[in-house]
């Protein structure tokens, strides 16, 4: 018995280590095919396609975004971004776009609906995974009173109108992209890359 105690402790000790040195030293999860930079869709669709590719190629800082609205809580004023989203991105703003990614409830669903989620670029799994970056995130809304069913861990595809820019809520920094959203639907066949 001992020795099944020592062996999962060395597993799951093992398990750990390798999740962090993955976290750390993969190149980012890449959710379709499309080129890394904001495509056009195809014709007659009115929506750009943009992948969390795109919207996250310039670095960020989880521990930096909470020290810094720390400080800015502290302040009372959030005039900047300790970083640059690059004009490429911000040319985006007030957009069409269609995005790829996984929702997650910032709301309680409503027999089983959101008019609110959070689009992650990866999915949230077990405390093993890696966590999404500032701009690998956006906030969802959708248009009118619209709803939409939950679907959990499948990628989804939404379209709407993206701004760029951030968004305070009582001092923290809580996101930098949003979108309206005029439709989401489940995306079969994505695959991670």
């Amino acid at each position: 018995m001992k020795y099944l105690t020592q062996k999962n402790i060395v597993i799951g000790a093992a398990i750990w280590l390798a999740a962090a040195l993955a976290c750390n030293h993969m190149s980012p999860v890449v959710l379709s095919s499309v080129p890394a930079a904001a495509s056009s869709a195809p014709a007659g669709t009115g929506y750009k396609t943009v992948t969390f590719a795109f919207l996250a190629s310039y670095p960020v800082s989880n521990d930096k975004q909470y020290v810094y609205s720390l400080e800015r809580r502290k302040e009372r004023k959030w005039p900047d971004l300790y970083f640059k989203i690059p004009p490429g991105i911000t040319a985006l703003n007030g957009s069409n776009v269609e995005i790829t990614g996984y929702m997650m409830p910032i709301e309680d669903p409503i027999k089983g609906q959101l008019h609110k989620f959070v689009l992650f670029r990866n999915p949230i799994t077990c405390c093993f995974g890696c966590a999404n970056m500032l701009n690998e995130y956006m906030t969802v809304t959708l248009n009118g009173g619209g709803m939409v069913n939950y679907t959990p861990d499948m990628p989804v595809s939404v379209r709407g109108r993206l701004s760029v820019g951030a968004i305070f809520e009582q001092g923290y920094l809580m996101s930098i992209y949003q979108l309206t959203a005029d439709s989401v639907s489940q995306t079969p066949g994505a695959a991670w890359k």
